[in-house]
């Protein structure tokens, strides 16, 4: 081989290599930094972790904010090793971001809860063992991109377990309760109104099941923007208490529009503010981990606030103006002069 050819032939294979670098960067790098880095809720039963695995954008929907979905289940054990307990097919994924570990047969053993979506059917939830065998579902929805949020579980008076989620939380949003009737989850009782979920979201804590003092309460926004609290008796969901939206005099829409929705911070979330005839305000703060809600407490009292009302994962306390931006507000909410209603003579 001659030089000439030689220089060619080197000058060539730099190339491709360039080249097949810069493909690489172009159409594969971001994406898998994405798989990477996808934040999912992991569970834990006895040493055993159970986790959201390999990725997917086979299902480009983007209710939680982007493409990728999970589309297997693995089990860590306590040594390090890894198992897939579950697979989806190709036309399927996990359209969540959380592993639900509870107990659906009174076994006193959980069952893996999870949202499963198939490319033309929308939605069902489904519960499997352990060990990644199905033991139960709903039907799909019926129709692409139309999604269910999985709450979790909720037990009535004689502590029977019973499923809840949210048909179409970002339509009709019917909140629907479900018995496990053989290899069924069949709906028993269902109803319209409760938009529990922002579509874009990651957070699907926005509706939750709690435990206070043995009684099962599902904590659930509806169409007033009332925080509804209640029980489940007698195959009825009872209504325990409803916070109220808080009223916004003499803000302008864009403001309320910012308030509502505040923006996350310290694991906070302002969810609403009522002007005073004071520099302190009432704000009903949404804390995004139940484990953090004492953070969230303490945080209140040491910018000068005083929590009035804790319900669950939401606080509702009187703080100072200029505290808001610590406690989950945008600067711009923080900073702005709120009017201030005479004091009555």
């Amino acid at each position: 081989m001659n030089k000439k050819v030689f220089i060619i032939f080197v000058v060539l294979f730099v190339g491709l290599v360039s080249l097949g670098f810069w493909f690489k960067t172009a159409f594969f790098t971001d994406t898998e930094a994405v798989l990477n880095n996808t934040e999912t809720i992991e569970e834990t039963y006895q040493t055993d972790i159970y986790k959201l695995a390999n990725f997917s954008n086979r299902y480009p929907h983007g209710a939680l904010g982007d493409d990728l979905e999970p589309t297997a289940v693995v089990r860590i054990k306590s040594d390090g090793s890894q198992e897939t307990l579950i697979q989806l097919p190709e036309d399927q994924v996990f359209e969540t971001n959380r592993i639900i570990l509870s107990d659906i047969t009174a076994d006193d053993i959980p069952e893996i809860l999870l949202t499963v979506s198939q490319l033309d059917q929308g939605s069902a939830t489904v519960a499997y063992s352990l060990d990644g065998t199905e033991i139960a579902r709903t039907d799909y929805i019926g129709s692409r991109f139309r999604w269910r949020h999985l709450i979790g579980v909720i037990h009535d008076e004689a502590n029977t377990p019973y499923v809840v989620d949210v048909v179409t939380p970002h339509l009709d949003a019917i909140l629907t309760i479900y018995m496990l009737q053989d290899n069924a989850l069949i709906p028993i009782y269902a109803q319209p109104g409760f938009p529990s979920h922002t579509f874009g979201s990651k957070d699907l804590s926005q509706a939750s099941i709690e435990n206070q003092n043995g009684q099962d309460l599902l904590f659930i926004p509806n169409l007033n923007g009332e925080i509804t609290q209640m029980k489940w008796e007698n195959g009825q969901l009872e209504m325990v208490e409803a916070l109220k939206p808080k009223t916004f005099e003499g803000l302008s829409p864009q403001l309320v529009t910012l308030i509502t929705q505040g923006s996350e911070a310290v694991d906070t979330q302002l969810y609403s503010v009522e002007i005073t005839d004071t520099d302190q305000v009432n704000v009903v703060i949404r804390v995004n981990s139940e484990a953090t809600i004492g953070q969230a407490k303490n945080l209140i009292v040491q910018t000068g606030g005083q929590v009035n009302t804790s319900l669950q994962t939401y606080i509702v306390a009187t703080v100072p103006i200029d505290s808001l931006e610590t406690l989950g507000a945008s600067e711009t909410i923080a900073n702005i002069s709120l009017p201030q209603r005479a004091m009555p003579q």
